[in-house]
């Protein structure tokens, strides 16, 4: 039996731990198998590079119509951002307001690239061209035409061995590489004529893949393309390109694949490296990084398990001295389905402080 001197002279309360970082959220694991740095919730907070939470900046409501299908320019071009506003393409002014540029674009999602001035843009139902010094619409695509190496056919000459051109389809994902522009279209993927944007080759301009093309996106050295099933990378010269798959991650969710800068995500990169694009973009396993080489990685498969989704929207965000890639997953309605990476987070920090 313990006396009262026995009593006097047991432990001391230990001191609270500190947290100082934070590795961000987990849920592949039951609650209580979670580390000191793990969270379980992370609503309206921010994770900085050395894991320190700061609270996010609350938003307004500008506008109460239906949109879909932003898109940022670069900052030196007089279009900053377009985007579909009640079925209509609009230009999205810093003050808010709106200026048309196509009224016939629909409610399909739209996809977009920018080569110097000119800001292409598809869906499965449309396709244009948007000056963005004037902010005027032209067609895609010339006339249809046999392209033949003779130059003067005759009657012992034909126009053999030609190319059947014609204007490019409508696509739901557009990417440039290399003067040419890259269109996928179900299983199909389509590339212009070289620096001839408004052409491609009927016969043998594309390639098919196994499965429907959700994303694609081209860094320095080739180009990434996301289908329903896994990613694939392709370089070298159109025609000639070698095909490799290069992740088992499971399918790329449309709308998801996003350019970001190498650096961001993986610093211990050699210096030419660092300067260099990679994309993000999210699967149905986790949220992937792809670099210039092809090598992909998928951030979150050990860590974060996302719900089933149809589709998502993505954007890179710079605010605060952080940049930071932002998903919304469409779950088709589900609510008890749904995930929203990097929009909601919610934390309980509680501070403190040593014992005197």
């Amino acid at each position: 039996m313990a006396g009262p001197s026995d009593q006097s002279q047991q432990a001391a309360p230990t001191d609270s731990v500190l947290l100082q970082a934070f590795t961000g959220l987990k849920n592949v694991v039951s609650q209580d198998r979670l580390g000191p740095t793990d969270l379980a919730r992370a609503q309206n907070i921010d994770l900085d590079d050395v894991g320190q939470p700061r609270r996010r900046n609350g938003f307004d409501k500008k506008n109460n119509a239906n949109f879909h299908s932003l898109f940022s320019a670069p900052a030196e071009n007089p279009v900053i951002c377009v985007g579909v506003r009640n079925r209509i393409l609009v230009q999205i002014k810093p003050d808010y307001s709106f200026y048309p540029l196509d009224y016939a674009i629909g409610n399909d999602p739209v996809s977009y690239t920018l080569i110097g001035t000119d800001l292409y843009y598809s869906s499965e139902s449309a396709n244009g061209i948007i000056n963005t010094q004037t902010l005027t619409r032209a067609n895609w695509g010339g006339e249809d035409r046999w392209q033949s190496p003779v130059v003067n056919p005759t009657v012992n000459l034909p126009p053999i061995a030609g190319r059947q051109l014609t204007r490019p389809p409508f696509a739901t994902a557009l990417t440039n590489l290399n003067g040419r522009i890259y269109l996928a279209q179900g299983k199909l993927l389509w590339a212009t004529q070289l620096f001839a944007y408004h052409f491609v080759d009927r016969i043998s301009g594309f390639v098919q893949f196994e499965d429907e093309i959700t994303a694609i996106a081209a860094v320095t050295s080739g180009l990434y393309v996301g289908t329903k099933s896994g990613v694939y990378f392709m370089s070298g010269t159109w025609g000639k390109m070698r095909r490799e798959r290069v992740t088992n991650h499971g399918g790329v969710l449309p709308g998801s694949m996003v350019h970001v800068p190498a650096s961001m995500v993986k610093r211990q990169l050699e210096q030419s490296d660092r300067e260099k694009i990679a994309v993000m973009f999210m699967t149905t396993t986790g949220l992937c990084v792809g670099f210039d080489n092809g090598a992909v990685y998928n951030l979150t498969q050990q860590a974060f398990e996302f719900p089933e989704a149809l589709s998502a929207a993505a954007l890179l965000r710079q605010a605060d001295g952080m940049t930071t890639y932002v998903g919304v997953l469409d779950s088709a309605g589900d609510p008890g389905s749904g995930a929203r990476f990097g929009d909601y987070a919610d934390a309980e920090i509680r501070r403190f402080g040593a014992r005197s």
